[in-house]
């Protein structure tokens, strides 16, 4: 994600793909709202994050913090 800014951007949207072991696919829209904390860029200590996200996950439930 390019750097984002509170006061041009209130929210940023993304697509992310997933497969499972038998070669399913599914694709989903992520909306990143921005909140105005501070105007300190974001930090991530990687370029790749990967996260398992269980079949009988809850909409809404967190996957990574």
């Amino acid at each position: 994600l390019a750097s984002t800014d509170f006061e041009t951007e209130r929210s940023v949207t993304f697509a992310v793909s997933a497969e499972d072991r038998s070669g399913l696919t599914a694709t989903a829209d992520v909306v990143v709202t921005i909140t105005d904390v501070n105007d300190e860029p974001p930090v991530f200590s990687s370029a790749v994050y990967n996260r398992s996200v269980s079949e009988g996950a809850s909409p809404g439930q967190a996957v990574a913090s």
